[in-house]
């Protein structure tokens, strides 16, 4: 059996370490059949603005969050046995739109975090 776990949490820590947040699909159809499974979907990311403009995209402010949404689409391929075989992913990358954050003021780092977590948690703020 082929383990991922390092390939995903790279991939997660990555993510991560760009500023970027998971995306979520907010407009998805997916086909089923016996060789695999496809789809095409609409996602969002709330991405922060220096994160944007350091990938060429303009935005009004350096400290503000967006959100980021792009149109894809792509093709599981499985085998007679139902395990994964390929992955194809196709980016629509003229979908690509940038749009003022209605979430920026639930959005925060790790820093930011831990400072709101203080009063809920067990451990001691030194050890946070």
């Amino acid at each position: 059996m082929y383990d991922v776990t390092d390939e995903v949490t790279g991939f997660y820590r990555g993510l991560g370490e760009a500023g970027m947040a998971v995306s979520v699909p907010i407009e998805e159809k997916i086909a089923a059949a016996d060789w695999g499974l496809a789809f095409g979907t609409r996602s969002m990311q709330v991405v922060p603005g220096n994160t944007l403009a350091a990938q060429g995209f303009p935005v009004g402010g350096l400290n503000t969050f967006y959100r980021f949404s792009l149109v894809s689409a792509g093709i599981w391929a499985y085998d007679e046995h139902a395990r994964l075989i390929g992955e194809h992913i196709y980016v629509d990358t003229g979908s690509a739109g940038v749009y003022p954050s209605f979430v920026s003021w639930f959005v925060t780092g790790p820093a930011s975090s831990r400072r709101r977590s203080i009063p809920f948690s067990r451990t001691p703020p030194s050890t946070l």
